[in-house]
């Protein structure tokens, strides 16, 4: 695969596998990568199974995942409300996320990987099936 850019007019134009994108001077600076919405889906779904465990874990060891912090009783009350609820919001520290989203774009399809930084649990959510 060839890439090639240059400065032309305030545009970067790319050359990749042949074909030619021309990107405006303002979207220089980006770099963006969709999925589908069901790609999108399979996430949230397992990344609200993923913090359920976690959120488990820690009202079983009364302490926090992220740095091993005991929790107080208020704490864990707040807890057992999220799991109850189903809307639960784990501590991952001051960045306040704890997902690694890693993508491969490859001549043939695009990979997408998620990872859990507490856990290690990794989701791949490739489009094997459209390629």
């Amino acid at each position: 695969m060839t890439e090639n850019y240059e400065n032309y007019q305030d545009q970067l134009v790319f050359q990749v596998t042949k074909k030619e994108v021309i990107i405006p001077k303002q979207e220089t600076d980006k770099i963006n990568f969709e999925i589908s919405g069901e790609q999108y889906l399979k996430y949230i779904q397992w990344k609200r199974k993923v913090e359920e465990r976690i959120a488990i874990q820690e009202l079983e060891t009364g302490k926090r995942l992220f740095d091993g912090e005991k929790l107080n009783q208020n704490q864990l009350s707040k807890i057992r409300k999220q799991l109850e609820s189903g809307q639960v919001e784990v501590y991952y520290g001051a960045i306040e996320e704890g997902y690694v989203f890693t993508f491969y774009p490859t001549s043939v399809v695009d990979i997408v990987k998620i990872k859990n930084t507490l856990t290690g649990d990794e989701i791949d959510l490739t489009d094997y099936d459209n390629w």
